[in-house]
């Protein structure tokens, strides 16, 4: 049952009283004292997720991937991808595109700007330009490397992004992308992943460790030819607490693996792609970057 407070109905009694005395002087929209106040409802919050533009900070970089191919898979064509991509950041250049049979012997070379998977910038890679030091996160231990990205995409979804930090190179160094394959040997670094939900994760182990593969035979340039970035085997990304070799080492292994690589046998049996598990596909592309100084 609705109770009405008496003081009010009495108040609105006197009211009409002296208005009917005062010859009912009309009023445009009288005030209901008999009611409760009912305040006007709040507009719908709003959902989008507010990112902050300076694409100085790398977490802040990839918050802005994230955000410009929401949407899109591993159907979408590749210059659309691409034009996405190196919107972002005027400094952000895709350097690869593997995808099933073109990971590493089958993966020819592209010039300035890549329009097709299964393919590597030879311009980037010949660039003389160093590349830009990781910043803006929390944990200062990831702050002030060089990094290669990546952004994944498999069996119509978009997974996110990811990037590989070389913890063995210290802030005063100048590096460039092809010194992060040439000379060919193994490199420690640390991965910070942003999957497409907003979720992160970082890996931080001393053991982490990669080598695209030591049959790789790369030139000065940190590609084996233009027409062939490998000689034999290899392998994008990283597996947490592992040593990755893609010739004859360690492999990813599914849980804190993220990549795709042709272990030891030819790109055409590059059917796996890793996301913090193991997804047995050939319907898969990753998009590598790079962000110079």
């Amino acid at each position: 049952m609705i109770t009405t407070s008496t003081f009010f109905k009495t108040t609105t009694i006197l009211g009409t009283a002296i208005f009917s005395i005062l010859g009912g002087c009309a009023i445009e929209d009288p005030i209901d004292y008999t009611t409760g106040y009912a305040p006007t409802p709040p507009e719908p919050a709003n959902r989008e997720i507010a990112i902050s533009t300076d694409n100085n900070e790398t977490l802040t970089l990839l918050q802005k991937i994230n955000s410009s191919v929401y949407g899109y898979d591993e159907t979408t064509s590749v210059p659309t991808l691409v034009a996405a991509l190196e919107g972002t950041s005027s400094k952000l250049k895709i350097v690869a595109t593997p995808t099933y049979n073109g990971i590493a012997e089958n993966m020819g070379s592209e010039a300035e700007t890549i329009s097709s998977s299964g393919k590597f910038n030879i311009t980037a890679f010949d660039s003389t330009n160093n590349l830009k030091l990781s910043s803006g996160f929390n944990n200062s231990i990831l702050n002030d490397m060089p990094y290669l990205g990546f952004v994944g995409f498999a069996n119509g979804k978009f997974y996110g992004s990811g990037i590989m930090l070389y913890n063995q190179y210290t802030d005063n160094m100048s590096v460039k992308l092809s010194d992060l394959f040439n000379p060919n040997q193994q490199r420690s670094l640390y991965g910070y992943i942003l999957n497409e939900n907003g979720s992160n994760k970082e890996y931080t182990s001393l053991a982490t460790r990669t080598i695209f593969s030591n049959s790789q035979s790369p030139g000065t340039n940190g590609y084996h030819s233009s027409s062939k970035f490998s000689g034999d085997d290899g392998a994008w990304g990283f597996s947490d607490g592992i040593s990755l070799d893609a010739n004859s080492g360690g492999t990813h292994s599914g849980l804190s693996s993220y990549g795709a690589a042709n272990h030891n046998n030819s790109d055409s049996n590059a059917n796996t792609f890793y996301w913090d598990t193991t997804i047995n596909t050939t319907s898969y592309i990753f998009y590598i970057f790079v962000v110079y100084e």
